[in-house]
C-alpha cells in the first residue's frame, strides 16, 4: 500500500520593515498553503493585507509553540502544506519555531526554507568591516550581569558580534561594549529597510560622548568589530 503525501513545512522570510522586499516565491508559498504560522497574527495580517495575500493566520509563539506546534504536525502528517513566519525577517534566527522543525525532521516532514531578508546580514553587507567569523546573540538579556556575560566570553576572539537592542536600552549596551571590549568600532542599523532608517559607524567613545548621535527610538541592529589587544600584538 502506498503511503500518502506528507505536507511540506515552509520557512519562509518576509520583509524587515519595507513590504517591497517580499521575493515572489514568498508570495506564492504565503499564497498557496494552507496556513501560516506567525508571531502576531494582527502585524502579518497587516503586512499580508499590504501585499495582497490571502492566507490563513495561526498565532504561533514562545507560549505556545509546544501545543500549537503538535497540531501543525498532525496536519502536515494528513498532507497539508503550512508555512510558518516570523513577525520581521527570516524565521528561527532568533524566534520560535526550531522545536517545530526538530519535530518535522524526526517524522520525516520535509521543511523547505524560502530565503529573502535576513536583519544581521543585511546589517553585515552595509558595515563595511572586512569578512571574518561571525557571531549572532540575538536580542541579549535586559538584566546587566547576564548581558555582559554573553559579551564577556567573545572578548579574547576576533570576531564581528550582531546582535539586537532595544531603545531602552542602547546607552547601558554601549557602556557594557567598551568597559569588556575597549574603544572598538561598532556599526549600528535603525530602523531598517523603513521610512526613518539610517546607520552609524564609528569608535563606541564617539557614541558615548556623543560625537555621533543617534535617534534612540525604533529597533536596533548593532555589529562590533572585536580586535583584542594581544591580535594587534602577534601580528
Amino acid at each position: 500500500m502506498q503511503e500518502s503525501r506528507k505536507g511540506t513545512l515552509y520557512i519562509v522570510a518576509v520583509p524587515i520593515g519595507n513590504p517591497e522586499d517580499i521575493t515572489i516565491r514568498a508570495r506564492q508559498v504565503l499564497t498557496q498553503v494552507t496556513g501560516v504560522l506567525c508571531e502576531d497574527t494582527r502585524r502579518s495580517g497587516r503586512l499580508f493585507h499590504t501585499l495582497g495575500i490571502s492566507a490563513h493566520l495561526v498565532s504561533f509563539h514562545a507560549h505556545n509553540q509546544a501545543q500549537k506546534g503538535e497540531i501543525a504536525i498532525e496536519k502536515l502528517q494528513r498532507g497539508e502544506d503550512w508555512a510558518l513566519i516570523t513577525d520581521s525577517g527570516t524565521p528561527l534566527v532568533s524566534d520560535p519555531g526550531s522545536l517545530l522543525v526538530q519535530r518535522c525532521h524526526e517524522a520525516a516532514i520535509p521543511v523547505l526554507p524560502i530565503p529573502g531578508v535576513s536583519a544581521p546580514v543585511a546589517l553585515y553587507s552595509v558595515s563595511g568591516f572586512v569578512p571574518q567569523p561571525v557571531v549572532f546573540l540575538g536580542f541579549l538579556s535586559p538584566k546587566k550581569g547576564r548581558r555582559r556575560k554573553s559579551l564577556e566570553q567573545w572578548a579574547d576572539r576576533r570576531v564581528h558580534i550582531i546582535l539586537f537592542e532595544s531603545p531602552y536600552r542602547i546607552q547601558a549596551l554601549l557602556a557594557d561594549i567598551q568597559e569588556i571590549f575597549g574603544d572598538m568600532t561598532i556599526f549600528i542599523g535603525r530602523e531598517m529597510t523603513k521610512s526613518f532608517e539610517s546607520y552609524y559607524r564609528g569608535s563606541v567613545s564617539a557614541f558615548l560622548s556623543g560625537e555621533i548621535q543617534i535617534v534612540e527610538k525604533g529597533e536596533f541592529a548593532v555589529m562590533i568589530e572585536v580586535i583584542p589587544e594581544k591580535s594587534d600584538k602577534e601580528s
